[in-house]
């Protein structure tokens, strides 16, 4: 997961959801090498102050949030904007995404259920990410790609 997660990062960075300081590739490696490094003492610093229960519940929690949002993109796609060409195919639209929409919401439940002072924080965290910093980011997203390119 933490080498597909660095990759997921640095598209974060590039598009301006998170800070541009973390789109340095390293020369010799071609790796995303600030990101994994920021995911280094990330992972020691929150496996060291969560109980395995809150942490896999959260990971379980941002992980299903994730499939929510494709799911609800397929029907979207496929309701509201035909005049799209579709890069996949999803077999059996309607009812693949909206299984899965009721999978997750339910999962979402007994996962809420025990854990729900944990998710409310990481929600509220989330939120107050985006409007304090990511937001600002990709409305002046023209003049953040000249900074990635100074710095490459």
């Amino acid at each position: 997961i933490l080498y597909s997660v660095s990759r997921i990062t640095l598209c974060l960075a590039k598009d301006g959801f998170i800070p541009f300081f973390f789109t340095k590739i390293h020369k010799k490696y071609s790796t995303p090498y600030r990101i994994n490094i920021f995911y280094f003492f990330l992972v020691f610093l929150v496996s060291s102050l969560l109980n395995l229960d809150t942490l896999t519940s959260l990971a379980n929690f941002g992980h299903l949030s994730n499939f929510l949002i494709v799911c609800f993109g397929i029907l979207y796609i496929n309701i509201k904007r035909k005049d799209l060409k579709p890069f996949f195919k999803c077999p059996f639209k309607p009812w693949v995404p909206i299984c899965g929409i009721i999978f997750i919401l339910n999962m979402w439940i007994r996962i809420f259920k025990d854990n729900y002072i944990s998710i409310i924080i990481y929600l509220m965290l989330s939120v107050l990410y985006y409007f304090l910093f990511s937001k600002k980011n990709i409305e002046n997203k023209e003049e953040n790609k000249e900074w990635i390119k100074k710095d490459a």
